[in-house]
């Protein structure tokens, strides 16, 4: 592996997964504790090179695609992610016939739509814990490589800047910014629009600014403990094991 490739990861309630152009791996605790880990080659695509050097469209890109990854692995867990699956239906009739005429049935429907996110996270508080705390040292994990291995991993900050809340405030910023600017162009343009501008602004962002982006992200990561820190260590070393050997 080069070792200025990017590298990217995702969090969950037991492990996480770092990934790079060419491998996925995945390390988590099974039900003993013990600590375990999936690796899978990434299958490289000839227009990933032309897609990912054009502005705005790499973004679009690279958010769609990840969507689909993750769509991939919920469908192969069903009953693992059923609450995504109950804000997905919830989302496409809100925007597609949960919104119009103001009934009672449609006025029930918004409570429960707005309720949702507030007894998901008093229902799996314990979980969501957990997964911020792995979000966090996935942070941590991919500062220590891009650093160059530098130090110890519980050196390194928590916040990154590549990551996905990151874009979300950018994405909301650009919404809110057009909303202002009282711009109107055709919904999913505008939308498609917003995800490159706000994958463009997140890459470029400048250091200085960091503080301010950085507002959910700080909302959506925790500090790790010795657990987690070890889980981000075992799946950098297995990622770039061949960085190591070279």
């Amino acid at each position: 592996m080069k070792k200025n490739e990017n590298i990217g990861g995702r969090a969950y309630s037991n492990g996480l997964r770092l990934m790079n152009s060419r491998r996925s791996v995945k390390v988590y605790y099974n039900k003993d504790g013990e600590l375990q880990f999936d690796i899978n080659n990434s299958k490289k695509s000839k227009y990933n090179n032309l897609i990912k050097n054009i502005p705005i469209i790499r973004g679009v890109f690279i958010i769609i695609y990840s969507l689909w990854v993750f769509l991939k692995e919920m469908v192969k867990n069903p009953l693992k992610y059923w609450f995504i699956f109950l804000i997905i239906f919830l989302d496409a009739y809100f925007w597609f016939g949960g919104n119009g005429d103001g009934s009672t049935l449609n006025f029930i429907f918004l409570i429960i739509y707005f309720s949702l996110p507030l007894i998901l996270i008093m229902f799996f508080r314990k979980n969501i814990s957990e997964v911020l705390k792995y979000h966090g040292a996935e942070h941590m994990a991919v500062n220590y490589y891009e650093n160059d291995f530098k130090g110890n991993i519980e050196d390194y900050s928590r916040l990154h800047k590549r990551c996905g809340s990151n874009f979300v405030f950018y994405y909301l910023l650009f919404q809110i910014i057009a909303l202002f600017l009282n711009l109107r162009i055709n919904f999913f343009i505008e939308h498609l629009l917003y995800l490159g501008l706000a994958y463009e602004a997140m890459i470029y962002t400048p250091d200085s600014f960091l503080p301010a982006v950085t507002i959910i992200q700080r909302f959506m990561t925790k500090e790790p403990d010795e657990k987690q820190l070890k889980a981000a260590e075992a799946a950098l070393k297995i990622l770039t094991e061949d960085y190591y050997m070279s």
